[in-house]
């Protein structure tokens, strides 16, 4: 099937998955038919049963990733959570934690979108971004901690460290500067 496979129990449930590359004890330990992933790390995408084209680099990146295709986890513990969610980008350590089934999100930056369950199509940069949104969609968030508080609010953008930091359902809104609104 064209596997390459190195590291204790690493691809051990493989039955037709084909055109992996995996380094890291247990990584895509349960992996059957998923095919075109790459998993580094210690249990990087341990959990994933038939997702395709995922990649995940770092000890427990994508860990819980069953059948969410076309995600990027890049950091210790990126995307940890993840299950179904599709063509998310999560890099730095605990960017996208505990989002379990959002799709299209990006997340640069240590904790950025970490609390984040099912809100999609998110832009965080930063470390600490949109670190408190749960199921708010469409915001962009560029600084460190910008739209911080946030947990449902939709369709903000927020420019600069700590911009709309207190901000936790509003929608709409637009900030740039460090600690404007």
């Amino acid at each position: 099937n064209n596997n390459t496979s190195v590291g204790f129990q690493s691809l051990k449930k493989n039955t037709t998955g084909a055109l992996n590359t995996v380094i890291g004890s247990q990584a895509l330990v349960e992996n059957t038919t998923g095919a075109n992933n790459t998993a580094s790390g210690y249990k990087a995408l341990a959990s994933n049963t038939t997702g395709v084209c995922g990649t995940a680099i770092g000890s427990c990146a994508g860990h819980s990733n069953t059948t969410g295709a076309f995600n990027i986890f890049i950091g210790s513990r990126a995307g940890y959570t993840n299950t179904t969610g599709a063509a998310n980008t999560f890099i730095g350590k605990d960017s996208g934690y505990y989002t379990t089934t959002a799709s299209h999100n990006t997340a640069i930056g240590n904790g950025s979108l970490l609390v984040n369950s099912t809100g999609g199509y998110n832009t965080a940069s930063g470390s600490y971004a949109l670190y408190g949104n749960t199921t708010g969609a469409k915001n962009v968030s560029v600084g460190y901690a910008a739209i911080y508080s946030n947990t449902t609010g939709a369709c903000n953008t927020a420019i600069g460290a700590d911009a709309m930091y207190a901000t936790s359902s509003g929608c709409y809104n637009t900030a740039v500067g460090s600690c404007a609104l």
